[in-house]
């Protein structure tokens, strides 16, 4: 994505920015970027691998989400419903990050994690179950609350028609 950012930008063809590109590669910068643009996010903040998890677990609102920076496809995801679940998710994730394979391209995000309060705001309707699937990024341009709630209606109502009709 940042190759074709690039590329864009040097022969003036439309595009991400490269900004934008490197941003969306980092998820701390991507939800500041997020944030910046007055877009609903959840609330987050960022905690080294150093800190002592005990200690952290006291400081989050539950459930929320436990996620190392600098992975991509959901690796390392892991929802946490209380203190306790907190520290394990951070212990294996501090084991996780010290892997060979991890450790390949090493920069100052592999020893952050980002901790988020789980999404609950800005919609009743539930849609992911995180413990049972991988992580969804949706962007949902809508006017309300509402048309947001009758999208994903929608969107569940379409989907389980096609679940009905495959079966």
């Amino acid at each position: 994505m940042t190759l074709a950012a690039r590329v864009n930008e040097a022969f003036g063809l439309p595009g991400n920015p490269v900004d934008a590109a490197l941003a969306s590669r980092h998820k701390l910068e991507s939800r500041r970027a997020l944030q910046a643009a007055g877009l609903a996010v959840p609330t987050f903040r960022a905690v080294s691998l150093a800190d002592d998890p005990r200690a952290l677990s006291m400081s989050f609102a539950y459930p929320s989400v436990v996620k190392p920076l600098a992975m991509s496809g959901s690796r390392g995801v892991i929802r946490v419903n209380d203190s306790c679940e907190f520290v394990g998710a951070f212990e294996r994730l501090r084991t996780l990050m010290d892997q060979p394979d991890v450790r390949i391209e090493r920069d100052s995000a592999h020893a952050m994690l980002l901790v988020e309060s789980f999404f609950q705001t800005f919609t009743s309707k539930m849609v992911c179950d995180a413990s049972r699937s991988t992580e969804v990024i949706i962007c949902i341009s809508a006017e309300s609350h509402a048309a947001v709630d009758s999208l994903l209606d929608k969107a569940v109502a379409d989907l389980t028609t096609l679940v009905r009709d495959w079966a």
